[in-house]
């Protein structure tokens, strides 16, 4: 080999062939790469638009169950945009016709909307329906031991967020009683009056070194003849032509020009303001459309 090599222009021939050859063979599996990152990212596309799909197909049928609740009447709108955020809600029964609930999440990025579906529709089955603040503590703890058990395998909570309002109306003494993190606000109107609660700043998905969320319970007087109308971000936040955001002043003045009207009639209003101040354009609401309300009967009567 000594004889072979004395020459040292073929031996630098020799280096340089060997080295446009490894070249040339890490060039391969450089596209080899791209051609996998391409399959994952494509998989990844595919698995969001199937939980996608599965939670429209839930939301179809599993919120439309209204429950059966004496002096207690719900009314509802929806609308499916094409964003990435997605929302869940529910109206329920409290036991022995004691009252009713409602539940909105609003959940923004890969896997978080069904993630937190799955954890609300499990929780609302079980005892923590007693108390709003035990019920929102509870889905913050399962959300963040789900976040840890994927310790960040599948699933990174940066720059990811979920919302949500829980609320119980106890027919005993009327008491509305809830607990909201990240959502616009609850606003029940009495006659020309409007009381806006709950609306507190917050995400439910913890990261960044944030181990825990201060979670507020309020607990409101209502009366009969109340209505309660709680929106999602998604209708606060849509956007006009102008680019300003209907806020909840705009979901105020629907309330004001409906607030003789039934509660049907009322959430049809004001979404007839939101589509008036959108123009009808779905590409200006930033993610799933949620508007609910509940009314109590004004003849109802109840134990102080």
């Amino acid at each position: 080999m000594t004889d072979l090599y004395k020459d040292k222009d073929k031996l630098i021939d020799v280096l340089e062939k060997k080295l446009k050859e490894k070249e040339s063979e890490l060039s391969e599996l450089y596209s080899l790469l791209e051609r996998l990152n391409s399959y994952v990212k494509n998989l990844i596309e595919n698995t969001e638009t199937g939980i996608r799909s599965a939670m429209c197909l839930h939301r179809k049928f599993a919120t439309k169950k209204i429950p059966n609740v004496n002096d207690i009447t719900f009314s509802s709108r929806y609308i499916i945009s094409t964003s990435e955020i997605n929302s869940y809600f529910d109206f329920f029964a409290l036991p022995d016709d004691e009252g009713a609930g409602l539940v909105i999440c609003d959940a923004n990025g890969y896997g978080v909307s069904a993630m937190l579906m799955s954890i609300v529709v499990s929780l609302i089955e079980t005892p923590y329906i007693k108390s709003a603040k035990i019920f929102m503590e509870t889905a913050l703890k399962d959300v963040n031991q789900y976040l840890e058990k994927d310790n960040g395998l599948t699933f990174n909570p940066k720059g990811k967020s979920a919302a949500m309002v829980y609320l119980m109306i106890q027919k005993k003494g009327l008491l509305l009683k809830y607990c909201s993190v990240g959502m616009p606000g609850i606003i029940v109107a009495r006659g020309v009056d409007r009381k806006i609660l709950g609306n507190v700043n917050g995400n439910l998905i913890q990261h960044n070194g944030i181990k825990s969320l201060e979670i507020q319970e309020g607990t409101f007087k209502l009366h009969p003849g109340d209505r309660i109308i709680v929106p999602n971000n998604s209708l606060v936040n849509a956007v006009n032509d102008s680019g300003d955001k209907f806020t909840m002043d705009g979901l105020i003045r629907g309330l004001t020009n409906s607030e003789h009207l039934a509660i049907a009639d009322v959430v049809n209003n004001v979404g007839f303001e939101l589509d008036s101040f959108i123009g009808s354009k779905r590409t200006r609401l930033p993610g799933d459309l949620v508007l609910t309300g509940i009314e109590l009967e004004r003849k109802m009567l109840y134990v102080v």
